[in-house]
C-alpha cells in the first residue's frame, strides 16, 4: 500500500487508517489501484523521512498488534529514532513475531558506508 502524506493532515499517518488498509478496507484512503489484497507485509518509517513526523510508540504498537492479528509482517524503519529514542518499538519484537524493526548502523554506530 502507498499513499501521499497530506499537508492538510500535517503530514501525519493516521494509525486507524493504516490498520484499515492492512485489513483490506476498500474505503480506506490508503488503498490505491496498485494495491493488492490481502497484505502480507507493510512498511512504516518512524520517524518519517523527510517530514520528521513521528508516530508515538503506543500508535506503532497498535499497528503492530493489528498486523499480528492479520498475520501481516510490519517492518518499521527506525533509522532516525535516536532523535526520540523513548518512542522506539525495538523491545516489542520479542512480544510480536510479526514485527521487524530496522536500524541504521551508519547512524547509530557512526560506521562509514
Amino acid at each position: 500500500m502507498s499513499y501521499d502524506l497530506k499537508p492538510e493532515n500535517n503530514f501525519d499517518i493516521n494509525p486507524d487508517e493504516f490498520i484499515a488498509a492492512m485489513k483490506g478496507n476498500l474505503n480506506s484512503s490508503l488503498i490505491t489501484r496498485q494495491s493488492s489484497l490481502p497484505f502480507e507485509m507493510a512498511f512504516l518509517c518512524n520517524p518519517n523521512n523527510p517530514t520528521g513526523r513521528l508516530l508515538r510508540k503506543r500508535e506503532v504498537i497498535k499497528i503492530a498488534d493489528a498486523a499480528r492479528e492479520l498475520k501481516c509482517c510490519l517492518v518499521v524503519d527506525e533509522a532516525f529514532i535516536d532523535f526520540c529514542a523513548g518512542e522506539s518499538v525495538i523491545k516489542e519484537v520479542r512480544h510480536n513475531p510479526c514485527l521487524i524493526v530496522l536500524r541504521s548502523l551508519t547512524k547509530f554506530y557512526a560506521l562509514q558506508a
